[in-house]
């Protein structure tokens, strides 16, 4: 039978040899550069962090130490002027025989170093698009166009931006203790005197993928001093017995542990470090003693110090492991004028709170938030249980090995905010406040008060393997540069936002220019787009950054990337 049509592919003498031209090379080189073009411009692009308003989230130039007796490493912002750009070549530090200074977080230890290279920032992919289809979320991590005019350039020059998106359309917003809160006003409270005594405030929170991603370590033990291991060297942990039975350290091993030979009631101790906003990355900027103080303001280097504040959102960890069954435990919190508890005994587990205890009433009510049935699994002799208790935007959180099994949270105002965490109404502060001639106490870190921690046990011998702290980011309450209140830091600056206004904050706060210190706005922003200070009009987003895909490269003549720090962004 013959076959017709189409040849058989398979076979080499009906194939023929494709014509090319010098034409067509040229029209599919155009046709890949304008793919790439487009891409670029409306799908993906590049972007390169310069400074450290982001920190530790995001890196701009900074540099990077690490300590052989910890086994911690960190950044730092740069000692000498890098410029605010990324771009090499970036000055050396602690050139001319003035050698940089710099403290170990963990331990405290002094190190000293010269002729250090300075890295540049990390490199990250933005999703350009995302927001024509969608609109942006809270704290979503967003580039956008600068709406304040940009010294020495000509109006309309606008930077890009990249901060943390903290307040939406149609909102109020108020800083308030580090935290967000926002409302939707009504017609009839958009002309109160006092907003932050009005109703239908709620606080921000956080979802778990961002919180997670924001936590900044106070101190963990797997990062111990090994000759401190030893029962050497000069090192204090943070964590503290408090009764006889028990002893720290493990013989020189790898990670430092607590054992606890005692079965009678005892606790851990969270002693002699403040719980505060501090962080490694400003150590040049912000205090010269360490632990720091807060409140305290002592310029090491630059153009001034900055200033601590005390924090009271935290997580505290520990993986302990029983010797026999019926080891009771508590996570207990004192912050805000309350006692914040977790309770795990007799396989169930609770949350509580109350007021702290005074002289008046040395044993107020508990209010039970939650309670839950412990995993099965949990606080069994001879295996490790990782405990986590997170107190973080008016919620407690209880963690076992990585799940979360309970959640509850309590619900204040921004004036009840003020009440506890300072111990003074919003109405004494602004009756403080006139009586300073326009002081706003809230701005001061001395008036807030100090957070305590410790962990409660009882029942069972026991070892923790490792403990941690870390802090929540903290929001402050800053004064504008040119002395009038910052964006949503006092009642009278919390502004109602439009339909189409944003307003962004950094995760290094007392670091960022952000929402809350803008002054002013480029003349082409204000006539073509919004006028309003301290905002970000939706004309002026960029898109959503995505992932550090070049995280700040090694030095080095070849630009290496540091490719343990590759992440997604949240």
């Amino acid at each position: 039978m013959t076959q017709t049509g189409t040849p058989d592919a398979t076979s080499d003498s009906t194939l023929a040899k494709p014509q090319s031209s010098i034409k067509e090379t040229v029209i599919s080189l155009i046709i890949a550069f304008v793919v790439a073009f487009v891409f670029r411009g409306f799908v993906l692009e590049p972007f390169m962090i310069p400074t450290g308003s982001m920190a530790p989230t995001l890196m701009g130039a900074h540099l990077r130490f690490d300590d052989k007796h910890t086994g911690y490493d960190w950044a730092v912002n740069p000692w000498e002027n890098a410029g605010g750009n990324s771009q090499a070549p970036l000055p050396r530090q602690g050139s001319g025989g003035k050698p940089i200074i710099y403290h170990d977080p963990m331990s405290g230890r002094e190190g000293r170093d010269i002729d250090l290279p300075t890295r540049s920032g990390d490199r990250i992919f933005v999703l350009k698009s995302v927001y024509s289809f969608f609109d942006p979320s809270r704290f979503d991590v967003v580039v956008f166009k600068y709406p304040g005019p940009t010294a020495g350039e000509a109006p309309g020059s606008q930077n890009n931006y990249i901060k943390r998106l903290v307040g939406l359309p149609g909102e109020q917003i108020a800083f308030i203790d580090g935290d967000v809160f926002t409302r939707r006003p009504t017609d009839a409270q958009r002309g109160e005197e006092d907003p932050w005594a009005g109703e239908g405030w709620k606080i921000a929170r956080k979802p778990e993928r961002v919180q997670r991603a924001v936590w900044q370590p106070i101190f963990d033990s797997q990062y111990t001093p090994w000759d401190a291991q030893r029962g050497e060297g000069q090192f204090s942990p943070p964590w503290k017995g408090t009764t006889d039975g028990w002893n720290f350290g493990d013989g020189g091993k790898t990670n430092a542990h607590y054992r606890c030979e005692a079965v009678a009631p005892t606790a851990l101790e969270w002693t002699n470090r403040p719980i505060t906003d501090w962080t490694a990355y400003n150590e040049f900027y912000q205090v010269a003693q360490y632990p720091p103080t807060p409140g305290r303001v002592q310029p090491v280097g630059g153009s001034g110090g900055l200033t601590c504040f005390a924090v009271s959102d935290v997580r505290a960890r520990c993986t302990l492991t029983p010797d026999a069954d019926g080891l009771a435990m508590s996570a207990c919190l004192m912050a805000r004028g309350h006692e914040f508890r977790a309770d795990l005994s007799g396989g169930h587990a609770s949350l509580r709170m109350r007021p702290a205890p005074t002289k008046d009433d040395a044993d107020p009510a508990w209010k039970e938030l939650a309670s839950v049935a412990l995993p099965e699994r949990a606080l069994k002799p001879g295996r490790a249980t990782a405990v986590e208790f997170w107190h973080v935007d008016q919620t407690l959180g209880l963690w076992i090995d990585g799940e979360r099994i309970v959640e509850a949270g309590y619900d204040w105002s921004p004036a009840q905010r003020i009440l506890a965490s300072t111990g003074m109404s919003l109405d004494d502060a602004l009756a403080e406040e006139n009586k300073t001639r326009g002081k706003w106490p809230l701005y001061e870190p001395a008036k807030y008060r100090q957070a305590a921690f410790r962990f409660e046990f009882s029942g069972s011998k026991f070892t923790i393997h490792r403990s941690a702290m870390d802090r929540d980011l903290y929001y402050q309450p800053r004064e504008k540069p040119d002395g009038t209140y910052g964006l949503g830091t006092h009642p009278t600056s919390s502004a109602i936002l439009t339909g189409d206004q944003f307003v962004f904050c950094g995760d290094n706060s007392p670091a960022s220019a952000d929402s809350r210190l803008w002054t002013d706005v480029d003349p082409f922003t204000a006539n073509q787009i919004d006028d309003t200070v301290g905002v970000v009009h939706r004309d002026l987003l960029v898109g959503r950054a995505f992932c550090v895909y070049f995280p700040a490269p090694k030095p080095g003549s070849v630009p290496i990337p540091d490719a343990g720090r590759l992440r997604f962004i949240w």
